[in-house]
Protein backbone atom coordinates (compact mmCIF):
# COMPACT_ATOMS: atom_id res chain seq x y z
CA UNK A 1 0.00 0.00 0.00
CA UNK A 2 1.79 2.95 1.45
CA UNK A 3 -0.70 5.23 -1.28
CA UNK A 4 -2.89 6.53 1.27
CA UNK A 5 -3.30 10.48 2.06
CA UNK A 6 -1.14 10.90 5.38
CA UNK A 7 -3.41 11.70 8.42
CA UNK A 8 -6.30 10.51 6.42
CA UNK A 9 -9.01 8.53 8.54
CA UNK A 10 -10.46 5.26 6.57
CA UNK A 11 -13.52 6.19 5.46
CA UNK A 12 -16.68 3.75 4.17
CA UNK A 13 -18.92 5.69 1.55
CA UNK A 14 -21.86 7.31 2.47
CA UNK A 15 -24.35 4.88 1.26
CA UNK A 16 -22.75 1.86 2.16
CA UNK A 17 -22.65 3.71 5.61
CA UNK A 18 -26.50 4.35 5.70
CA UNK A 19 -27.06 0.76 4.14
CA UNK A 20 -25.05 -0.87 6.94
CA UNK A 21 -26.55 1.32 9.64
CA UNK A 22 -30.25 -0.10 8.36
CA UNK A 23 -28.92 -3.94 8.32
CA UNK A 24 -27.37 -3.37 11.80
CA UNK A 25 -29.08 -1.20 13.80
CA UNK A 26 -32.84 -0.55 12.33
CA UNK A 27 -32.99 -4.54 11.55
CA UNK A 28 -31.43 -5.75 14.54
CA UNK A 29 -28.51 -8.02 12.34
CA UNK A 30 -25.55 -6.71 15.07
CA UNK A 31 -23.83 -10.05 14.49
CA UNK A 32 -23.57 -10.08 11.07
CA UNK A 33 -19.80 -10.14 10.58
CA UNK A 34 -20.00 -6.91 8.16
CA UNK A 35 -21.37 -5.31 11.11
CA UNK A 36 -18.18 -4.53 12.26
CA UNK A 37 -17.44 -2.22 9.10
CA UNK A 38 -20.15 0.14 10.78
CA UNK A 39 -18.64 0.04 13.93
CA UNK A 40 -15.36 0.57 13.81
CA UNK A 41 -16.12 3.95 11.16
CA UNK A 42 -18.48 5.29 13.62
CA UNK A 43 -15.64 4.82 16.57
CA UNK A 44 -13.04 5.83 14.33
CA UNK A 45 -14.69 9.39 14.12
CA UNK A 46 -14.93 9.46 17.96
CA UNK A 47 -11.10 8.81 19.10
CA UNK A 48 -7.85 10.02 18.51
CA UNK A 49 -6.31 7.45 20.17
CA UNK A 50 -3.66 5.86 18.05
CA UNK A 51 -3.67 2.37 19.50
CA UNK A 52 -7.33 2.38 18.82
CA UNK A 53 -7.30 3.96 15.93
CA UNK A 54 -5.14 1.43 14.98
CA UNK A 55 -6.99 -1.35 16.26
CA UNK A 56 -10.39 -0.31 14.88
CA UNK A 57 -8.12 0.00 11.55
CA UNK A 58 -7.44 -3.59 11.65
CA UNK A 59 -10.58 -4.49 12.31
CA UNK A 60 -12.10 -2.76 9.68
CA UNK A 61 -9.74 -4.13 7.10
CA UNK A 62 -10.23 -7.48 8.22
CA UNK A 63 -14.12 -7.38 7.67
CA UNK A 64 -14.20 -5.89 4.58
CA UNK A 65 -14.73 -7.59 1.56
CA UNK A 66 -11.73 -7.74 -0.90
CA UNK A 67 -12.96 -9.46 -4.50
CA UNK A 68 -16.28 -8.00 -6.20
CA UNK A 69 -17.88 -11.64 -5.39
CA UNK A 70 -17.46 -11.32 -1.32
CA UNK A 71 -18.81 -7.64 -2.16
CA UNK A 72 -21.97 -8.72 -4.04
CA UNK A 73 -22.09 -11.50 -0.92
CA UNK A 74 -21.44 -9.39 1.85
CA UNK A 75 -22.71 -6.09 1.20
CA UNK A 76 -24.49 -6.01 -2.14
CA UNK A 77 -26.97 -8.43 -0.76
CA UNK A 78 -28.07 -6.04 1.85
CA UNK A 79 -28.37 -3.12 -0.41
CA UNK A 80 -30.91 -5.31 -2.24
CA UNK A 81 -32.31 -5.93 0.89
CA UNK A 82 -32.19 -2.04 1.87
CA UNK A 83 -33.71 -0.74 -1.47
CA UNK A 84 -36.52 -3.66 -1.16
CA UNK A 85 -37.44 -2.44 2.33
CA UNK A 86 -37.36 1.26 1.60
CA UNK A 87 -40.20 0.47 -0.76
CA UNK A 88 -42.45 0.64 3.03
CA UNK A 89 -40.33 3.74 4.32
CA UNK A 90 -42.84 6.33 5.81
CA UNK A 91 -40.14 8.76 7.12
CA UNK A 92 -39.96 11.28 4.44
CA UNK A 93 -36.14 12.20 4.88
CA UNK A 94 -35.52 8.58 5.15
CA UNK A 95 -36.98 7.77 2.03
CA UNK A 96 -35.57 10.63 0.08
CA UNK A 97 -32.33 9.32 1.43
CA UNK A 98 -32.63 5.33 0.08
CA UNK A 99 -33.71 6.79 -3.26
CA UNK A 100 -30.94 8.53 -4.09
CA UNK A 101 -28.87 5.21 -2.43
CA UNK A 102 -30.90 2.76 -4.38
CA UNK A 103 -31.08 4.78 -7.90
CA UNK A 104 -27.01 4.38 -7.76
CA UNK A 105 -26.73 1.23 -6.74
CA UNK A 106 -24.79 0.33 -9.87
CA UNK A 107 -21.94 2.61 -8.45
CA UNK A 108 -22.00 0.39 -4.99
CA UNK A 109 -19.05 -1.83 -6.61
CA UNK A 110 -16.13 -2.40 -4.25
CA UNK A 111 -14.46 -0.04 -5.78
CA UNK A 112 -16.49 2.32 -3.93
CA UNK A 113 -16.94 0.72 -0.99
CA UNK A 114 -13.78 2.98 0.62
CA UNK A 115 -13.26 6.77 0.32
CA UNK A 116 -10.17 6.03 1.99
CA UNK A 117 -9.25 2.14 2.18
CA UNK A 118 -7.68 0.95 5.76
CA UNK A 119 -4.22 0.02 6.07
CA UNK A 120 -4.45 -3.65 5.48
CA UNK A 121 -6.93 -4.05 2.86
CA UNK A 122 -6.63 -4.25 -0.23
CA UNK A 123 -8.62 -5.18 -3.51
CA UNK A 124 -7.99 -8.68 -4.85
CA UNK A 125 -8.45 -9.25 -8.63
CA UNK A 126 -10.75 -12.13 -9.36
CA UNK A 127 -9.05 -13.97 -11.93
CA UNK A 128 -7.89 -13.43 -15.22
CA UNK A 129 -8.88 -9.38 -14.45
CA UNK A 130 -6.22 -9.91 -11.53
CA UNK A 131 -4.66 -6.48 -11.15
CA UNK A 132 -1.84 -5.55 -9.03
CA UNK A 133 -3.02 -3.30 -6.23
CA UNK A 134 0.36 -0.70 -7.19
CA UNK A 135 -1.71 -0.33 -10.71
CA UNK A 136 -2.29 3.47 -10.45
CA UNK A 137 -5.80 2.96 -11.94
CA UNK A 138 -6.39 1.31 -8.48
CA UNK A 139 -6.42 4.93 -6.68
CA UNK A 140 -9.48 6.02 -4.98
CA UNK A 141 -11.84 8.03 -7.25
CA UNK A 142 -12.34 11.80 -6.15
CA UNK A 143 -16.27 11.10 -4.86
CA UNK A 144 -18.79 12.78 -7.07
CA UNK A 145 -21.80 13.61 -5.13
Amino acid sequence: GGRAIPGMAPSVSAAVLTVLFWWCEETDHTADGVCNILWSSQQLGMTSDGTQLRGLEQMMAAHAPRTEAEYARDIGSIFNSYCTAAEGFTDRKKKDKSATICASRASNTLENLFRAPPKGWSKMGSGSADIPSADPRQLPATEMV
